[in-house]
């Protein structure tokens, strides 16, 4: 069982200030809650015990955030002396969690679960005699919000390959991975040592990957979090009368007469924005 974590990203990010102040991204709120607060809740859900907050910036409200919460995960602050990359990051709450597999969550993030939990599913699939990470998908087409050009190739093996140069993959990280200590046995420094570390996983096989059935954002702005809140029922939305989906002219009466005319193998059916003709 993996019951230790580490969010990472908790720093200040560029094109966020208007929706948080001076607080993190991380503090922005999606249906009431925070998005720490529903990594948090998420690690909870799955049993974790532990997990750490690599902090440089914005220890404050960080702090704050957490001594609202009631119940687990315990959480630790792990304070950098100076703001770390990614990479550097994780390497040093691998040393803290000696070099013991974790989730590793990035704060700017936020994942809803499909059919089942992500974690539970990242979980039962790690491997440690496979793997070094294994990390979480999503469809760039699927994306609420900006997936640039996708992240990375996975193959039906479910060994996954970061893209590179100009190539555009289908697939965008979602922030949400099991690593092993391994990972990080070498020095490493910033986004591009992460990113280094990844392709170097990558070339020995043990980079794997499954694909994420629920919603996805990467640092949301009002605009996805609003897209976000209606895909999980946290806004609600106003229907349409059904008049407004005929076309102009025709009656609900008209458009039922002209229905039962047709023969029964071309009748159309509307499923959303689609026709679909049988």
């Amino acid at each position: 069982m993996i019951d230790r974590a580490v969010i990472y990203g908790l720093g200040p990010a560029a094109g966020r200030q208007p929706l948080t102040g001076d607080a993190p991204p991380a503090l922005a709120e999606i249906g009431g809650r925070s998005l720490l607060d529903h990594a948090l809740d998420r690690l909870a859900a799955q049993g974790v015990g532990r997990a750490l907050l690599s902090v440089h910036h914005h220890r404050a409200p960080i702090a704050a955030g957490l001594a609202r919460r009631t119940g687990g995960p315990r959480t630790e602050l792990l304070a950098e002396p100076e703001a770390l990359g990614a990479a550097a990051a994780l390497a040093a709450a691998a040393r803290a969690l000696d070099g013991a597999p974790f989730y590793a969550i990035a704060a700017d993030q936020v994942w809803f679960d499909g059919f089942l939990p992500a974690l539970a599913r990242l979980a039962r699939k790690w491997d440690p005699r496979r793997m070094e990470a294994l990390i979480l998908l999503h469809p760039t087409a699927r994306a609420i919000g900006e997936a640039g050009r996708g992240d990375f190739f996975l193959d039906p093996a479910g060994h996954a390959r970061p893209r590179t140069g100009t190539e555009i993959a289908a697939l965008a990280s979602c922030g949400v991975a099991v690593l092993d200590g391994r990972l990080f046995a070498g020095p490493s420094d910033g986004d591009a040592g992460r990113d280094a570390i990844f392709a170097g996983a990558a070339r020995r096989r043990t980079l794997f990957a499954i694909v994420h059935d629920g919603e996805w954002c990467r640092r949301p702005d009002a605009q996805a979090i609003a897209a976000l809140e209606v895909a999980i029922g946290y806004r609600p939305v106003r229907a349409a009368k059904a008049e407004s989906l005929l076309p102009r002219g025709r009656s609900p009466a008209d458009a039922c007469a002209a229905f039962a005319a047709m023969p029964p193998r071309r009748r159309p059916f509307r499923l959303g924005l689609l026709r679909i003709v049988r």
